[in-house]
């Protein structure tokens, strides 16, 4: 359930272009306490939180339900293999679309968190 989780995060950064959640960079990961908290109480406001970012972002419908569904908080609620995430109905969409990544970087500023969205 981790790995699908890890996963989900992954699939977000590169989706959004920002940190999933933002630790501090002049910290060690295990010491920055603020960052691990928002990670150790995920929930389903942080989940709500993602969908409205990627539906920021321009990702359809489809992307937000995969890219939830892997960052469930409930571990149950996860995706049990890659093997159903390569079945969700997102990467049909996306090749008869074409390369979902070519349309997501217009306008994504990398140079901060949210700095696009007016």
């Amino acid at each position: 359930a981790v790995d699908m989780w890890a996963f989900g995060k992954i699939m977000y950064e590169v989706l959004v272009g920002e940190p999933l959640i933002q630790f501090d960079p002049t910290m060690k990961t295990r010491q920055d306490r603020r960052a691990l908290e928002v990670l150790a109480r995920w929930d389903e406001d942080d989940l709500q939180r993602v969908v409205d970012e990627l539906s920021w972002a321009g990702i359809g419908t489809l992307g937000a339900d995969l890219v939830s569904h892997c960052l469930c908080p409930s571990p149950e609620d996860r995706p049990e293999s890659m093997e159903e995430i390569l079945k969700h109905p997102f990467w049909r969409d996306t090749r008869r679309r074409g390369n979902v990544i070519s349309s997501v970087g217009k306008g994504m500023n990398t140079e901060g968190a949210g700095a696009n969205r007016g």
